[in-house]
């Protein structure tokens, strides 16, 4: 069921709209693309469990984690591109590039590091939610 769920979600974000006219509009696809991230790290986080019962091969799995990792990549940088020029105010594009840092980081280092405990990767995890959290407050501010 969560896979199912997870595919689903993941098929409507590969048409999100990286062709939208304002400023407004291309934050708020921002706003998607960071959901699709954490979408993504759940996408993992399956993974891992289905090839621990079986369910998938190892390969199969990861295969399926870099083709999400690699979609969202692609959306959040185009996005940033078109949007960036836009801001009018040195403080949003700051904030745009530190909202644009937090979200990179994240889809980049969302798998766990060798020898991290799970708990360490759940914090790890946390403190990035917070800072992408932080800069996205801090980016929707200026519209």
């Amino acid at each position: 069921m969560k896979k199912k769920l997870l595919l689903c979600l993941l098929a409507m974000a590969a048409f999100l709209p990286v062709w939208a006219e304002t400023a407004k509009e291309m934050a708020d696809d921002y706003g998607l693309v960071r959901i699709n991230a954490k979408i993504c790290r759940a996408k993992y986080e399956v993974g891992v469990l289905n090839t621990q019962t079986g369910a998938t091969s190892a390969e199969e799995a990861y295969s399926e984690f870099l083709t999400c990792k690699t979609g969202v990549t692609k959306q959040a940088k185009t996005i940033y591109t078109r949007l960036l020029p836009r801001l009018k105010t040195a403080d949003a594009k700051r904030d745009l590039k530190d909202f644009q840092v937090a979200l990179m980081t994240s889809i980049e280092t969302g798998e766990p590091r060798d020898g991290e405990l799970k708990i360490q990767y759940q914090q790890r995890h946390s403190a990035m939610d917070a800072r992408i959290e932080d800069a996205w407050q801090r980016l929707q501010l200026n519209f």
